[in-house]
């Protein structure tokens, strides 16, 4: 299978300025699952396996969840990176001004079920 740039080597950033969201970016890792292949060769990037696309897939859905958790429980958003764990995941998230303004908006919006 050829995918565009799903698969990031690193923190994910998604594209906000231009419609771009993080729980849009894991429903369509999920609807890639959701094809039968064994091996993703990227637009950019290493090839990577299912797994490897599975892993990436749980990762984010971890960062959204806690994420969120921290933006609905009321901690005010020049604070949520800070309080954001994200190092088990091997990530660093980085993210200012308007990015960080629309990731905090979409946090504060996950539907929790």
């Amino acid at each position: 299978m050829q995918e565009g740039v799903t698969f990031p080597s690193f923190a994910p950033q998604p594209d906000y300025a231009n419609g771009g969201s993080l729980t849009g970016w894991a429903a369509a890792l999920r609807d890639v699952l959701a094809l039968d292949f064994d091996v993703s060769v990227q637009g950019t990037g290493p090839t990577v396996t299912r797994a490897d696309v599975q892993a990436l897939k749980s990762k984010m859905d971890t960062l959204v969840s806690r994420a969120s958790s921290l933006a609905q429980a009321g901690v005010p958003e020049d604070r949520l990176l800070g309080e954001l764990d994200a190092a088990d995941l091997g990530w660093r998230i980085q993210l200012a001004g308007p990015d960080l303004d629309r990731f905090y908006a979409e946090m504060s919006s996950v539907n929790r079920q």
